[in-house]
């Protein structure tokens, strides 16, 4: 059952990357996302079909099956780099 107010309400996104990092450095880490962002080309996101898996502390999670991974898989294997590297994100804290 999806009947997460929250989750409806939410816009469509790519999780790209998640980690801890101290609230101090917000700041640099926007500035930071926004001039790594601007360096990228575009490219095309295909999806079809969809599926469902369970989530602790939520009512499940709905999601659409992407088709073409390589440039999502590219874009997030580079962010991890420069998270670690530029932005010092420890390894511990990348999550995967």
């Amino acid at each position: 059952k999806l009947g997460s107010y929250k989750s409806q309400n939410s816009r469509p996104h790519v999780t790209l990357a998640s980690f801890y990092l101290d609230e101090q450095r917000e700041e640099f880490l926007v500035k930071y996302l926004d001039k790594f962002s601007s360096s990228l080309n575009p490219f095309a996101v295909w999806v079809k079909d969809f599926g469902y898996f369970e989530s602790s502390g939520n009512q499940g999670v709905a999601y659409l099956a992407v088709q073409n991974k390589d440039s999502i898989v590219h874009l997030q294997t580079m962010l991890n780099v420069v998270l670690k590297i530029d932005v010092r994100v420890q390894k511990k804290y990348l999550l995967k």
